[in-house]
This record gives C-alpha cells, sequence and structure tokens, in this order.
C-alpha cells in the first residue's frame, strides 16, 4: 500500500470547532484508501495555521495563484 491511496475528506458527521482559550481549530475529516472509509480523525490546527490553510485554499480555488505540487506555499 503507498501514500497515494490515501485521501482525506471533511467528515459529514461534524463540524469544525475552535477553542476560544487557546485559538486551536479542529477539523474533523475521514480517511479513505481508495473509497474505503479507514477511520476519522480531527486535523488540529493553530489558528495561524487555519487562517494560512485558509487563504492558500481561497488562491488556489479563485485560479490566481499556483502551488507546485507537493507544497502548501
Amino acid at each position: 500500500m503507498t501514500v497515494d491511496q490515501w485521501h482525506a475528506s471533511p467528515s459529514r458527521q461534524a463540524d469544525a470547532t475552535t477553542d476560544s482559550a487557546t485559538g486551536e481549530v479542529r477539523l474533523p475529516v475521514a480517511l479513505f484508501q481508495f473509497e474505503s472509509l479507514q477511520g476519522t480523525v480531527d486535523l488540529v490546527l493553530t489558528r495561524l495555521e487555519a487562517v494560512k490553510l485558509y487563504l492558500l485554499l481561497a488562491r488556489v480555488l479563485s485560479g490566481s495563484g499556483f502551488v507546485a505540487p507537493g507544497r502548501l506555499a
């Protein structure tokens, strides 16, 4: 089994949450191997990491920025 056979999707069973004390953001994700659900886990980000990810996704989805494969910034 190789890593490229795995993917993650936002979980439909739960919403993202934030911790007002720490600023931590938790996004529940479902982990799949091909199309078979393998489990769920929370993607835990600092507030700054969450903002950076949000801005990156907005740039990529708007078509105004190019991100090289395998890079997040």
